[in-house]
């Protein structure tokens, strides 16, 4: 495995990881205010839970994330890596 950041300045680099970066900001973080991260981590806890089992998302057929996986018969010897997108 290797790590591969994104350039300073590049949020085009990894456009996904951004828009979810600022789903959380805007409907999470921007919305309460932490003075620790203990403060932070069930009001985060919360937006995951939402995020990944109430929320569906159109890229996944209107599915939550985990109602897709759930519906996916996964055997792990026939996983591919996922493919690294430039």
């Amino acid at each position: 495995m290797q790590l591969d950041f994104s350039r300073p300045g590049k949020p085009t680099d990894n456009a996904t990881i951004e828009s979810f970066n600022a789903s959380v900001r805007r409907e999470c973080l921007s919305q309460h205010y932490f003075s620790t991260l203990a403060e932070a981590q069930p009001a985060l806890r919360a937006y995951q839970d939402d995020f990944n089992k109430q929320r569906p998302h159109s890229t996944l057929g209107q599915k939550t994330p985990a109602e897709f996986f759930a519906g996916r018969n996964v055997n792990a010897d026939t996983v591919e890596a996922p493919k690294r997108v430039a």
